[in-house]
């Protein structure tokens, strides 16, 4: 049996952003997201990643619909949701697991070196519904 947790964290969308509609005319957006850990090694002065991961990540409705205008590859994102592994059969028969994360709220990462006090970033809407970060109110997703 699979087991599923509650994660948040900051991740980078490292491939393309897939964006379609369901049957029902719900509208999913899938993309492939990293994330890892770094740390600054004492002797070169460089970065050093440790504890990467990729999982194919999955939102849903307006919050999907949002993402797919205001986000696009190599965008650095601020996600909470539920990640799990999931089992499936690939075309020739080999059993195959993918690590998976459906999203629950999500936005742009907070840039380094903003003074945290909740200012437009700059983007421009290509339209639809306005975003939760362009009031003053910003109380997520």
């Amino acid at each position: 049996m699979a087991t599923a947790l509650i994660s948040s964290g900051t991740g980078f969308i490292i491939g393309d952003i897939d964006l379609r509609m369901m049957p029902n005319g719900q509208a999913v957006l899938n993309m492939p997201l990293a994330f890892s850990q770094s740390y600054k090694d004492e002797q070169s002065g460089d970065w050093k990643k440790t504890n990467e991961i990729v999982v194919r990540a999955a939102l849903f409705g307006p919050l999907a619909e949002w993402a797919a205008d205001n986000v696009q590859t190599k965008t650095e994102v601020f996600v909470s949701g539920v990640v799990y592994e999931r089992e499936w059969t690939d075309g020739e028969g080999a059993k195959r697991k993918s690590v998976e994360m459906k999203i629950h709220s999500f936005g742009p990462a907070p840039r380094k070196g903003s003074n945290g006090s909740g200012g437009k970033s700059g983007r421009k809407s290509s339209g639809g519904a306005a975003s939760p970060w362009d009031s003053e109110d910003s109380g997520g997703i």
